[in-house]
């Protein structure tokens, strides 16, 4: 009885707190999310990854079935991982082989394409070259702590995404290799220190969001292959330069919700205009079209109703993973939004049916 009276007690405490003292809770909670960013980032490798690798194992199995001898479970895990990492590795080595050279290409027709202004641009820095040299010195002399101290910041910074990411890696890889494990050793833990009640409403509550992340990852990953390939079949239909390039593009940007179609549009009209001016007002139309069968057959068909977010959801909880992990943020802000709104739907439910209000 204690207890129950204490833990609200407790989080009107803190909640307060955190009203009276925002910023410093905000630096708090900054700190902790930079604490255990390599493990985020190594969980969301590790369910992209589980996606391919689930069906590859499955594969495996059916493969080595009828063999007697036990080695080919005991090797399955390494050898599937491996395949699947290399199949992953290789796609995106393909795709940026592919889309490099386009690029490259696209930058010497800008260069070509301005040559007087480049003329112009070399005679004026020629004949102001002191100056700038005289500038430079002078914002050095004034600036140099600054400047030093946001190299230092950039520098470690830069550090620190590469150690967060290597750390993730290999933590994503552990997971991968001890699955069944780390879920049996979190499921006895639940039940250990849970009552019945509460630990059944856990349990029920993990394997919905593993539900919705493999659903959501695994459909977002379907339908930016179907996407790919239905936009390098219209492009080649219509005649447009770039297709294959573009339609990689699109592909891989679609994993990113909204603000990946955005970004590959924008690429593809770039592309466009460079190459075929002419033809910018049928690739806009194509665009458009091409978003129109992924957002009324595609989204709806492949991932279903695994996410059951509207629209304006959507938007609001990528744009605060966005603002707090960035491109890793927009990706699994969806699918964590739509665990949230499970978990507030069912407790909706369960004070309605308590109250014997109807639905």
């Amino acid at each position: 009885m204690e207890r129950q009276r204490f833990l609200p007690l407790l989080a009107v405490i803190i909640f307060i707190w955190v009203l009276w003292r925002y910023e410093a809770a905000l630096a708090l909670l900054g700190f902790f999310c930079n604490l255990i960013m390599p493990f985020i980032i190594g969980g969301c490798l590790a369910f992209i990854v589980n996606v391919p690798l689930v069906h590859i194992e499955r594969l495996w199995q059916k493969l080595f079935a009828r063999f007697s001898s036990d080695w080919p479970q005991k090797i399955k895990r390494p050898v599937c991982l491996i395949f699947t990492l290399t199949l992953i590795i290789g796609i995106v080595l393909i795709g940026g082989l592919k889309i490099g050279p386009d690029l490259h290409q696209s930058f010497n027709m800008i260069v070509k394409t301005l040559p007087k202004a480049s003329a112009e641009l070399t005679v004026s820095l020629k004949e102001r070259w002191s100056e700038l040299l005289r500038a430079v010195d002078s914002y050095w002399e004034n600036n140099k702590t600054t400047l030093f101290y946001n190299t230092l910041n950039i520098t470690t910074s830069l550090i620190s995404l590469v150690s967060n990411i290597v750390i993730g890696v290999v933590f994503a890889v552990y997971l991968l290799l001890n699955k069944e494990t780390i879920s049996r050793q979190t499921r006895n833990m639940i039940l250990a220190f849970c009552s019945g009640k509460r630990a059944a409403y856990l349990l029920d509550l993990g394997s919905a969001a593993h539900t919705i992340f493999s659903g959501y990852i695994g459909g977002q990953l379907l339908e930016a292959f179907c996407l790919g390939l239905l936009c390098l079949a219209g492009m080649l239909l219509l005649g447009l330069p770039y297709a294959l390039s573009i339609s990689v593009i699109v592909g891989f940007l679609a994993i990113i919700p909204i603000i990946g179609t955005i970004i590959s549009a924008l690429l593809g009209l770039i592309l466009i205009g460079l190459a075929a001016p002419g033809k910018i007002w049928l690739f806009i139309l194509f665009f458009f079209v091409l978003q129109r069968i992924e957002g009324d057959i595609l989204y709806p068909k492949i991932v279903g109703k695994s996410v059951g977010l509207s629209e304006i959801w959507v938007l609001a909880a990528i744009t605060v993973g966005g603002s707090l992990y960035g491109v890793l943020g927009i990706i699994v802000s969806v699918p964590v939004a739509s665990v949230i709104a499970y978990i507030l739907s069912d407790s909706v439910q369960k004070r309605l049916q308590q109250k014997n209000i109807e639905q």
